[in-house]
This record gives C-alpha cells, structure tokens and sequence, in this order.
C-alpha cells in the first residue's frame, strides 16, 4: 500500500477540480458500509475509542495525520449516533476530514481481509448505497 503523501496530493487536487463528487459519495459509502460490518448493530462509544487508537498507532510515525475525534466522529455518523455533535464535525476541513476516513478505511479493510467474493459483495453494497444518496 502506498504512503498516505503519495494519494493526499492527488486527492487535493481531485477536490480542487471538481472531479471528486461523486467518487467522495462512492468513498463516504464505501467507509459507512465498512463501518457498520465492523460495529453494527451494537457498540458502545469506548470500542470506536479504542479502535481509532489502535488504528492510529499502527501507523506508527504517520499517526498525527489522523485526528482522533474527527475520526471518532466520522464512525459515530456513519452509525447514525444521535448524540454526536455533528456541527463540530461539519467545521472540520477537508484535508483533516479526508484523512481520517481514508485511513480508517484502510483500516476497515485490513481487519476486514476480504476474499474476492467478499471483496465484490462489499463494493456492491458500497455502490448501492451511493446510489441511494447515503
């Protein structure tokens, strides 16, 4: 797997152009659907806590690029968590915002460790979702 500074400049400039909307809809899809695998349809706030730790520090010296609570906050809304503060979230930028949930996705999908029918099965779901709107 690449270093997070060999797609973070692609992304930026996928973001700029205009040419990301519907790959971020495909993505945000992708991570909820990855998210609720994992942590659906009972969790409790200390195991995305502690996940996100976990994730975190497997990434060594490339930790900081993932703020924890953005992180946090992505998974309790793709959980649909009422308590979280979503205006907080929403303030966040899009490079801090990106971050997290790319990399937790990435972690998502390690734990994941999808054979090929498992794998197709995910992106199928991932797809129908995006089509919903999420």
């Amino acid at each position: 797997m690449d270093e997070p500074e060999v797609w973070l400049p692609l992304h930026k400039e996928m973001v700029e152009s205009g040419c990301s909307a519907g790959n971020d809809r495909l993505a945000w899809a992708a991570f909820v659907t990855l998210v609720r695998g994992k942590f659906a349809p009972i969790y409790s706030l200390g195991e995305v806590i502690r996940y996100v730790a976990h994730a975190r520090s497997a990434l060594e010296d490339q930790a900081h690029m993932v703020n924890a609570r953005v992180a946090e906050g992505l998974i309790r809304r793709a959980l649909g968590d009422d308590s979280l503060d979503a205006e907080a979230l929403d303030m966040v930028d899009d490079e801090t915002r990106a971050c997290a949930q790319i990399l937790m996705m990435l972690a998502l999908l390690a734990d994941a460790d999808f054979d090929d029918s498992a794998l197709e099965e995910f992106l199928n779901s991932a797809r129908e979702l995006a089509a919903q709107g999420s």
